[in-house]
């Protein structure tokens, strides 16, 4: 700003503003200001390490200057050379903040930055929270997954719906089947729906509606679904995706070491259980899981892949609640017809079993 500039000057002593022409010299660090008052030309100088910058937007540069001044003085200057001049000045003597460096990015610069911002959350909503919903899932004692899965079998089970007979016969069932050594505690429930559908609380209940009964026609499906969603309670992966939903206490207390912290969120998204969908990754160690117990109970190993298909063909043309947390698609058959191939065991009989699904069935 070796030429001179126009401006507008607030004295701070009345709200009156005054024209003024502004110059910076070549060589001393001062802001030369010359205004009329009162018909009389007035001149005085800022020094630059003094000045503070208010303001920095489109077409406007607002200034402020209290060294040695009875109030504190304001300078608007709306020529954009004269602006551009002037954050130049201002930035080699340290006095613009960086906030106000943002205010002068171009709209590119905040495009830019807003998806990177977008993919850095995306990165760790994909990468990183997985893995800290595990981490989380460590510190908390089993006894949360009870508590909440509780809250969730009171929301989501009617007594009304409950068929007892059936749930007797299929608890008998379930009783003399061998889930493996991780042993939790299920308590299959039969609800009187024809719904082709069947999911696991964290507690161990696990629901099984009357219309997946239907479906179902050997001993062997029927231990591959309890297999199944015995390993998502065992594996706890319905308290792996709460955790996950509530990605930001998880990482926040999780920095701070509070366990207690996360344990009263989940408590408070406990509601929330209907709404998550599982992921590949788990309903693929589901589905090992399940093989894992027909393999155990030596009971032919194509239970799981006849319940998959049976599935797929009574879904066909009507999507039911089952695929909100049971996808079928046809790499989870292919998964288990790879298993199959390649774990190959004895099959024996199993006729305990066969008389409970009997029963169960109404034979």
């Amino acid at each position: 700003m070796t030429n001179t500039s126009a401006g507008i000057f607030y004295d701070g002593l009345s709200s009156t503003p005054f024209q003024a022409v502004l110059a910076v010299g070549e060589t001393d660090p001062c802001l030369h200001i010359s205004v009329e008052k009162d018909g009389q030309a007035t001149s005085f100088d800022w020094k630059l390490d003094s000045v503070h910058l208010e303001f920095s937007g489109s077409g406007r540069l607002l200034l402020s200057y209290s060294q040695d001044v009875p109030a504190k003085q304001l300078l608007e200057i709306s020529d954009p050379a004269a602006i551009r001049e002037m954050l130049q000045l201002l930035n080699k003597s340290g006095r613009v903040r960086w906030y106000n460096r943002l205010t002068r990015l171009g709209w590119k610069t905040y495009l830019i930055a807003s998806l990177t911002t977008i993919a850095v959350l995306t990165a760790v909503y994909v990468f990183l929270l997985p893995g800290l919903a595990e981490r989380a899932v460590l510190v908390i004692p089993v006894s949360v997954d009870y508590s909440i899965g509780e809250k969730a079998y009171e929301q989501f089970v009617s007594p009304e719906d409950i068929d007892s007979a059936k749930t007797a016969r299929l608890q008998q069932f379930a009783s003399a089947v061998d889930f493996g050594q991780e042993r939790r505690e299920i308590i299959p429930v039969v609800l009187n729906k024809k719904l082709v559908n069947a999911f696991a609380l964290p507690d161990g209940h696990i629901i099984v509606y009357s219309g997946i009964l239907d479906v179902i026609k050997t001993p062997e499906e029927l231990a591959a679904l309890l297999g199944h969603e015995y390993t998502h309670v065992a594996k706890r992966h319905m308290m792996k995706l709460l955790c996950r939903n509530i990605g930001g206490y998880i990482l926040v207390s999780l920095a701070l070491n509070d366990a207690n912290s996360i344990m009263a969120v989940l408590a408070d998204n406990a509601h929330n259980i209907s709404g998550l969908s599982f992921s590949r990754h788990f309903e693929e160690e589901a589905d090992q899981g399940a093989f894992d117990v027909l393999k155990a109970n030596a009971l032919p190993s194509d239970g799981m892949l006849h319940l998959l298909e049976a599935l797929k063909k009574e879904t066909k043309f009507n999507i039911p609640e089952f695929l909100s947390t049971h996808p079928l698609t046809t790499d989870r058959i292919s998964f288990i017809q790879k298993k199959i191939k390649e774990n190959p065991y004895v099959v024996s009989q199993k006729p305990m079993l066969q008389a409970y699904f009997d029963s169960l069935k109404g034979k």
